[in-house]
């Protein structure tokens, strides 16, 4: 009865993880640290087919051995290291060019179209989209409810892109007596 009762609950279990969400990360997709000065490196990159190298050097304080291989698909590879203080920087590495991108606060991809979605300081936004290869901006967030958090990331329940739509799950800070609430933003993606 135990075993019938375990290969049920397994099922169901198995059953809840959609298969679309499930990534790999290809393993001829390498990067290294080329040191240049006390506080600088150079990146080197590879798809497997050809080898990248950074344009320009990069402090140390973006890598090092906190800096981990995040994701990476046919366009792009990503590093993100650690800053401390629940920050973290994101490197984009394209497979097309030298040319290394660094965000800060990274918080949701549209891998396909190239987009990334990361944390803002410029009031009244709470987020950014950005094209990777054309740089073209999107600020976010003017009109939603103060979740009152300096990071926008701690009032974000939820996130992600999906056919150039962002999807956030805004959390508004609980009142007296009364729970969290949450609002869910949708905002087309101009690009």
């Amino acid at each position: 009865m135990k075993s019938l009762f375990l290969l049920f609950f397994c099922a169901v279990i198995l059953g809840c993880h959609s298969s679309d969400k499930i990534e790999t990360i290809n393993s001829t997709h390498t990067f290294e640290l080329i040191k240049a000065t006390d506080s600088t490196s150079f990146l080197r990159w590879s798809d497997g087919k050809k080898t990248y190298h950074s344009s320009k050097s990069i402090s140390n304080n973006y890598l090092d051995h906190k800096t981990l291989l995040q994701w990476s698909n046919d366009q792009y590879m990503c590093l993100r290291h650690s800053n401390g203080s629940d920050t973290w920087t994101d490197l984009i590495l394209p497979f097309n060019n030298n040319e290394v991108k660094l965000y800060e606060n990274t918080l949701a991809y549209d891998k396909v179209n190239g987009i990334v979605i990361y944390e803002t300081d410029s009031l009244p936004y709470k987020l950014v989209a950005e094209n990777i290869t054309g740089k073209k901006k999107q600020f976010l967030g003017e009109h939603w409810k103060n979740c009152s958090s300096l990071f926008p990331h701690y009032c974000i329940d939820s996130i992600y892109v999906e056919n150039k739509e962002l999807y956030v799950d805004w959390v508004l800070p609980n009142k007296i007596d009364q729970p969290n609430t949450a609002e869910v933003q949708k905002v087309k993606l101009n690009f």
